[in-house]
């Protein structure tokens, strides 16, 4: 898993955090004898678009990797780091290590918490008229994703603060032009249709509400659930309409599979000779900074070596390192090293592994990574490898050291799972944020049924 550490505290998980990694445990699955590893590489999810050349969007995408300036203005007398919500998360991508103290994330859906695969049974209530009510709330919050099995229950009903808000169709979603609403308001992919997902109806949009959000199926539903937002109770929100800008955020995420990060910053590359078995120095920057961009790139002969070996990262004179995973992991790549057909390996917004024109393996992490004093990157391979080029590109970060968290990134294998036992692959203390993970079944069989569970902060139920 990926995460975040205030300076010398740890902090957990793949966005950034702060004092040490939070608390997440319990996922349950499987049955089978099976491999199960656990890593956190995306933020809220990757998105894909279709396969083109790396070098056709650099330009476009690199500017706008800038970052967003507003009119708003900070102090190091501030006592906490400006809140950067829904949307704005992507606008900001720079102040992805600010720690988010006060609000949580919870889930909902219809599934049987008892693990059946009676999915779309657990509604919130059935009105008169026949809808099924799949999500009620009150607010302050924001709905970040929604997922609808296939075109169950459609089309679905919003309505917020009360009042009914617009009425979605499947046809809505995954549209890469549309000219009208509510298409217009979450084009690809800020939502994707059963088709391009492979079988679910999904709106991956921020929708806030200050009062309350409703969300309904006009017929019997199918598999539901929804990540969202609570915010503390007195938080100012304005509520989502139709005008709401998206249009600069799309363009963001079509750029995933390109570079993100900016081009006009500090740079350091070579090239490395691995040793087996050894620790190999990469780099060691100063700061305080930010890593916005690294980058490998390996022969066809070296990329499965290279792919398992493991990245590690000490922030600020650490002697164990906060990020200590499979290279390939932190790509988002579970299932092995290869080049596919017709697409790239992994075609991620932040983090991704590609092929280029003279057949070498690229790896790419656009996670920002900030620190206070030193960044030491090295490299620890099972069998020697050569002829690796390296690149990373970081910028200063003057930001208030209590205002965000490192980078950390975990690993974990489950070699034999014991049916009906929860597997916990995360169990920690601190404040932080999990943005994402990467799971890889070696025997998938019956234990994609099971069900993740997430506990916060002492919880005895999953807030996910």
């Amino acid at each position: 898993m990926v995460q975040v550490d205030h300076q010398r505290d740890k902090i957990y998980m793949a966005e950034e955090r702060k004092e040490i990694m939070r608390k997440s445990r319990h996922i349950y699955s499987c049955i089978v004898l099976l491999i199960l590893f656990l890593l956190a590489v995306i933020l809220l999810a990757v998105h894909f678009w279709p396969t083109s050349k790396r070098s056709e969007f650099t330009n476009a995408c690199a500017a706008t990797a800038e970052p967003q300036r507003t009119g708003a203005t900070t102090t190091t007398a501030q006592a906490s780091p400006p809140l950067y919500l829904g949307l704005d998360a992507y606008r900001h991508l720079d102040k992805l290590s600010y720690l988010e103290v006060g609000d949580r994330v919870e889930g909902a859906s219809t599934a049987d918490p008892g693990g059946s695969n009676a999915d779309n049974t657990h509604v919130v209530r059935v009105l008169p008229d026949g809808e099924h009510v799949l999500f009620d709330q009150s607010g302050p919050g924001i709905m970040t994703f929604m997922r609808m099995q296939e075109n169950y229950g459609g089309p679905w009903n919003l309505s917020l603060d009360g009042h009914f808000s617009t009425t979605v169709n499947t046809s809505d979603l995954g549209q890469t032009n549309p000219v009208s609403d509510p298409a217009s308001t979450f084009p690809y992919p800020l939502s994707l249709n059963p088709r391009q997902s492979q079988g679910s109806s999904i709106l991956a949009t921020s929708i806030p509400f200050q009062q309350s959000m409703q969300w309904t199926s006009q017929h019997a539903n199918g598999n539901f659930y929804a990540l969202y937002r609570k915010l503390p109770y007195g938080s100012t929100l304005h509520t989502w309409n139709s005008q709401e800008r998206v249009n600069d955020v799309v363009s963001l995420l079509r750029c995933a599979g390109s570079d993100i990060a900016p081009q006009s910053i500090s740079q350091r590359q070579g090239n490395l000779t691995l040793a087996a078995h050894r620790e190999t120095p990469v780099v060691t920057l100063n700061g305080p900074a930010q890593i916005r961009a690294l980058e490998f790139q390996v022969s066809p002969q070296e990329m499965v070596g290279f792919g398992n070996a493991r990245l590690l990262i000490y922030w600020d004179g650490e002697t164990h390192p906060s990020v200590n995973a499979p290279i390939k992991f932190l790509a988002g790549d579970g299932a092995g090293i290869y080049f596919p057909r017709n697409r790239q390996l992994v075609q991620g917004w932040i983090a991704g592994m590609s092929q280029d024109q003279t057949g070498a393996m690229d790896v790419h992490l656009y996670w920002p990574m900030p620190f206070s004093s030193r960044a030491r990157i090295a490299i620890l391979t099972d069998s020697p490898l050569k002829g690796i080029r390296w690149s990373v590109r970081y910028e200063p970060f003057p930001d208030p050291p209590q205002w965000w968290g490192t980078f950390h990134a975990t690993y974990t294998g489950v070699i034999q799972p014991r049916p009906g036992q929860d597997m916990t692959f995360l169990d920690v203390k601190g404040s932080g944020k999990l943005v994402g993970t990467v799971i890889n079944f070696s025997a998938p069989d019956s234990t994609l049924e099971g069900d993740p569970h997430i506990y916060l902060d002492e919880s005895k139920t999953p807030q996910i």
